[in-house]
C-alpha cells in the first residue's frame, strides 16, 4: 500500500518538475497538459490505492483519477495531431474525440482501468505513434526520443496487466511511467513546429 502510495507520488514529482520546462513554450501546450496531467491523477491514485481510508472515497478517487488518465491520453494523441496537421478538425482529429468518449463512458459504466489501456492503445499506440513513424524523417532524434518513451509506456502497461506480483505490477509500471515521462519530455522540446506543411 505504503509502496504504491509512493511510487505514485514518484510520478507526480517527475510530472511537476518536467512540466514546469514545458510550460508557456509555443506549440507544447497540449504536451505540458500532458505531463502535468499523468501527475496530478497519479497522485490522486496514490491516495485511491490506500486501504486506510473509506472504500467509497478510495473509489470515488481512483475513478477521477482515470477521468484524468484519459485526459491525458487525450492531451498526447491532440499535441502529436496538431504538430502535423494544421486543420482543427482533420479525421484523426475526430476520431481521438470520439475515441475519448467512448472510453469516459465505458468508464463511467464500470469503473475499471481498462478504459485508460485500451484508449492507451489507440490514441497513443495506434494513431500519435503512427504519425510519427510516417513524418519520422522530418526530425529523427526528437521523434526517436517520443517513441522510445511510447514504448517505456507500453512496457509499463504489460507489466500493469500480465504480472501477478502486485510489488512488480503496480510499482514497477509506476516507476516505467515516470521513466517514459522523462524520455519523452525531452522529446517534445526538440519538437520543431515549422518542419511539416501538412
Amino acid at each position: 500500500m505504503w509502496l504504491t502510495f509512493l511510487s505514485n507520488s514518484i510520478i507526480f514529482i517527475t510530472a511537476v518538475i518536467l512540466s514546469r520546462s514545458l510550460h508557456r513554450e509555443s506549440g507544447r501546450t497540449y504536451f505540458y497538459w500532458f505531463v502535468l496531467l499523468t501527475g496530478v491523477g497519479s497522485f490522486v491514485a496514490a491516495f485511491g490505492h490506500l486501504t486506510i481510508i473509506p472504500l467509497k472515497l478510495q473509489s470515488g478517487l481512483l475513478f477521477f483519477s482515470r477521468i484524468i488518465n484519459i485526459i491525458t491520453v487525450f492531451c498526447f494523441a491532440s499535441g502529436i495531431i496538431s504538430k502535423f496537421y494544421e486543420r482543427k478538425y482533420s479525421w484523426f482529429a475526430i476520431s481521438n474525440i470520439l475515441l475519448a468518449a467512448v472510453f469516459f463512458v465505458w468508464l463511467c459504466l464500470n469503473n475499471v482501468f481498462l478504459p485508460i489501456l485500451f484508449y492507451g492503445v489507440f490514441g497513443i499506440g495506434i494513431i500519435s505513434l503512427g504519425l510519427l513513424l510516417k513524418n519520422y524523417s522530418h526530425n529523427k532524434s526528437a521523434y526517436m526520443l517520443v517513441i522510445l518513451g511510447i514504448a517505456v509506456l507500453v512496457l509499463s502497461s504489460l507489466t500493469l496487466s500480465l504480472s501477478t506480483d502486485p510489488i512488480i505490477r503496480m510499482d514497477l509500471s509506476h516507476l516505467l511511467v515516470a521513466i517514459s515521462l522523462v524520455i519523452m519530455t525531452k522529446g517534445f522540446k526538440q519538437m520543431k513546429y515549422a518542419e511539416i506543411e501538412a
